[in-house]
């Protein structure tokens, strides 16, 4: 089993304090730069220095792209696991050892940890041992076959970022592989920009927390909203939608909506409201969904065979 993490900007104190965990339990670790120029080069020259693999263009290609250079070189070392890891994750020293408790049986297609975003205090951690089937797993902390990349199509470069651990995730189903949370496995994780607010912010969340409610947990704490992605979200929704067509859809549950309009009243109405720069947040949306609609008219449908046909 080895590790592969994605660079983009990266906190370099920070990935290193985390690249001395991983290289302590994982028998290899793969770095690729997504940074424009590249980190500074005596980083890379020290992180190579503690065992890690350190790849990149120089250019960024987006989330999927990195994932496959990964998965590829991975895959000609013969690793059959990797574990891969955006910049912003605390390794979870037990991670290793509790994923190769799961990784025997050949239907097994991706092994994820429990998440905590420690700034979003409803995402608590509860302890218990176990695993728990899922229809979709974040791909940071994410143990994937490389059979079930394979056959489920790879990750999808096209998207460049946003739902692609989403699309991926339903892919692999679509091949016959489950979706393990293994529960004893807890990784820090932080996701989006937030900072919690000043007038309630504590009492919301310590009764989302006694409630254990999402939905509420999201009052505790102002999300940043980041013009760029509102686009991507949007034209990968709906090229998605195309391409997930003969399965039902590539669905909006992490939107907590189930069809569009309701994606688009949650989503995008909720992000102009929040969000500062409201002429730009509005730009991203008709540039979103006019490029998601011209990328779903040229995209077909997938047909995905299960890899156990047969058998």
């Amino acid at each position: 089993m080895c590790a592969g993490i994605i660079l983009y900007c990266p906190d370099c104190e920070k990935l290193r304090e985390n690249i001395t965990g991983a290289v302590k339990v994982f028998s290899k670790v793969y770095l690729f730069d997504n940074t424009p120029g590249g980190i500074p080069q005596e980083k890379s020259a020290e992180f190579r220095r503690l065992g890690c693999a350190y790849a990149g263009t120089g250019e960024n290609h987006g989330i999927a792209f990195a994932l496959n250079r990964v998965m590829e070189t991975a895959a000609r070392d013969g690793y059959e696991w990797v574990v891969a890891f955006d910049q912003d994750f605390s390794f979870a020293p037990n991670m290793a050892e509790e994923y190769t408790k799961h990784t025997a049986d050949e239907k097994n297609g991706i092994l994820c940890p429990v998440l905590w975003d420690k700034r979003r205090g409803y995402r608590k951690f509860h302890g218990k041992e176990g695993t728990s089937e899922l229809n979709y797993a974040v791909t940071s902390g994410s143990c994937t076959r490389v059979s079930a990349w394979e056959h489920a199509g790879k990750y999808d470069e096209d998207l460049f970022i946003d739902l692609v651990d989403h699309d991926f995730s339903k892919r692999v189903r679509y091949a016959g592989y489950r979706l393990l949370r293994v529960d004893s496995v807890l990784m820090g994780h932080e996701s989006g920009i937030v900072e919690p607010r000043k007038v309630g912010g504590k009492l919301i969340g310590s009764l989302a927390d006694l409630f254990r409610s999402p939905l509420l947990g999201r009052l505790c704490y102002r999300k940043t909203v980041v013009p760029m992605r509102v686009y991507y979200t949007n034209r990968n929704m709906l090229y998605l939608n195309k391409r997930h067509k003969r399965y039902g859809g590539i669905g909006y549950e992490s939107y907590d909506c189930r069809g569009y309009l309701s994606f688009f009243l949650l989503f995008n109405f909720a992000s102009f409201l929040r969000g500062r720069e409201k002429a730009r947040i509005l730009k991203a949306i008709l540039s979103g969904v006019k490029d998601g609609r011209r990328m779903a008219k040229a995209a077909g449908s997938y047909e995905i065979p299960s890899a156990f046909d047969g058998r």
